[in-house]
């Protein structure tokens, strides 16, 4: 159940890529020294962050910072004998959600190098919008 300690914990995440992407930015992608261990900190603590809300969300099967458990999981859902297939369609979709970030990541590292990093900040920010939105309508 998306709470508002959960809002709370991906503005903070949010807030994080943004102040990750601004140093990516400035610094470059050839940061160095203090410049590049601060980078890997705000996405460490981005990535930390978004599995504490993954995990708090308790969603069966996705998992949001590997690729492996969640093809993992839906390869088991696939060659069990019972399984809800609402199950199978969430992992698949997070499958094809998690191509598509890598699609747009490669996209935007190959023509919009000092761009890039923002694009994790701005998909966080229009799911935020898109479950406020359903939450609204129910």
């Amino acid at each position: 159940m998306w709470s508002h300690r959960i809002s709370a914990a991906v503005g903070v995440e949010c807030a994080l890529l943004i102040v990750f992407a601004l140093g990516w930015w400035l610094s470059g992608p050839s940061a160095t020294g203090v410049a590049l261990a601060g980078l890997i900190v705000l996405a460490g603590l981005a990535m930390g962050i978004q599995s504490a809300v993954a995990r708090r969300l308790a969603v069966p099967g996705v998992s949001t910072t590997f690729v492996t458990g969640t093809l993992t999981a839906l390869l088991t859902e696939l060659t069990a004998v019972s399984g809800a297939a609402g199950d199978r369609r969430r992992m698949a979709a997070a499958i094809g959600a998690l191509v598509a970030g890598a699609v747009v990541g490669g996209l935007a590292q190959a023509y919009a190098r000092p761009a890039a990093a923002f694009v994790p900040a701005v998909v966080l920010a229009a799911a935020v919008l898109a479950v406020r939105g359903f939450r609204g309508t129910t």
